[in-house]
């Protein structure tokens, strides 16, 4: 009997630490997207005033700079601005 209350309780404890854990996921889930939109609705804006060639010219500058302060981490902003931008067309677009 002590010994079935006793994993029942393991089971109680276990079940709140995975409820725990999801809504620390779903924390970070939701502040990545947030950051993430922020910063494709930047990227628009740069790309519609100056076009792709410069949007893509700060992208690779940001990338070199997050791996010299990352420890050569690869970020890979350029190669997102050029799979996202490449193709579109614009008015301002060199």
């Amino acid at each position: 009997m002590k010994d079935s209350l006793i994993i029942k309780a393991y089971e109680l404890l276990i079940e709140q630490y995975e409820k725990q854990v999801k809504e620390m996921d779903d924390d970070q889930m939701n502040s990545t997207l947030i950051y993430h939109t922020a910063l494709r609705v930047y990227e628009e804006a740069i790309f519609q005033a100056l076009g792709y060639k410069a949007l893509h010219k700060l992208a690779m500058e940001a990338d070199k700079r997050i791996e010299k302060e990352f420890g050569n981490k690869r970020f890979g902003i350029a190669e997102c601005v050029e799979e996202n931008f490449l193709h579109k067309g614009s008015p301002n677009r060199e």
